[in-house]
């Protein structure tokens, strides 16, 4: 959990240094993302998991499953203009090559994206010793 907190820290500070303000907001139902990146018009939901490259993320894309759906059955969401699922590779290595983890969750979430008709990014990265969000290139 320690180690969640510093990661949904490290990357609304990323998103502040965007040029973003960071939201936190609950959702109807309970459900909610992280936070909310603001910039003018543009109104991100982020949704951040933390995972091991080592470990079968089946498990973490069925939760965003799950939050994707109850996120497209609130109609009160309709003004958000993306969704940014945010990975944060817990024991990232450097020679892992990243593009494999993300066209697994690249092609998996796209239906998503086509059903909800909300643009949804996906970001892989990680924290360097300073606890910064370091996003990887895929």
């Amino acid at each position: 959990m320690e180690y969640y907190l510093k990661s949904e820290k490290a990357i609304a500070e990323y998103y502040m240094k965007s040029g973003y303000n960071v939201i936190s907001e609950k959702l109807l139902s309970g459900t909610s993302c992280d936070f909310y990146a603001l910039n003018g018009s543009e109104k991100v939901a982020v949704e951040i998991k933390v995972l091991s490259y080592r470990h079968q993320i089946t498990k973490t894309m069925m939760k965003i499953d799950r939050f994707l759906l109850r996120l497209n059955q609130n109609t009160e969401n309709d003004s958000q203009t993306r969704i940014d699922l945010v990975f944060v590779l817990r024991d990232y290595d450097i020679d892992y090559p990243v593009n494999k983890i993300h066209s697994k969750i690249y092609s998996h979430f796209m239906k998503f994206s086509e059903e909800m008709g909300t643009k949804i990014i996906i970001k892989i990265g990680y924290l360097n010793d300073e606890n910064e969000y370091v996003p990887l290139q895929q």
